[in-house]
């Protein structure tokens, strides 16, 4: 089953190839979404990392928790994915 990542306090620079990068140390991500403000355009300052992979996922969050991306320290957790939800 598919474990999608909550990732937080993000810097509003952050792309998605910087999350593939960053998290495809651990395994390639499945899907990457960073959302983005409908009025401005400008990303909401956090993501969802999904991995096929319940392991996979963990190990994300075991590397991640001293870890910083674009200078910003992050915080994960898990959030099982819903059939149809971003």
């Amino acid at each position: 089953m598919a474990v999608r990542l909550f990732v937080g306090n993000l810097a509003y620079s952050t792309t998605e190839a910087d999350l593939r990068t960053y998290f495809g140390a651990v395994a390639p991500p499945s899907q990457v979404v960073l959302p983005v403000d409908r009025e401005t355009g400008r990303p909401r300052g956090f993501a969802f990392v999904e991995f096929l992979d319940r392991a996979h996922a963990e190990q994300a969050i075991q590397r991640g928790k001293a870890d910083k991306v674009d200078t910003s320290a992050f915080e994960k957790r898990l959030a099982d994915m819903k059939a149809g939800k971003i």
